[in-house]
């Protein structure tokens, strides 16, 4: 968990994040996991929300899609709204 300073801080450090993972030739299964573990979340319930939203499949490559709507698709789930 981070908190940022203000909401485009925070959009950038997600961003980054995913291209960094994307670099790493992570799919998107192991990236949902990572960063949503089953010991704090439910893993195949975000799994679904992205692999149905992204429009892929879960062992599909990161770097396969746009990291802004991966970071959009996140926010979603994660309830955000900005103010």
């Amino acid at each position: 968990m981070a908190i940022f300073p203000n909401d485009p801080a925070g959009w950038r450090a997600l961003h980054a994040q995913i291209a960094l993972d994307q670099s790493r030739g992570m799919t998107v299964r192991q990236f949902v996991a990572k960063y949503a573990p089953e010991v704090e979340n439910n893993t195949s319930a975000y799994l679904q929300f992205v692999t149905k939203h992204m429009k892929c499949e879960p062992d599909e490559p990161l770097e396969n899609l746009s990291r802004f709507a991966l970071a959009g698709v996140i926010a979603v789930y994660e309830g955000y709204c900005a103010k």
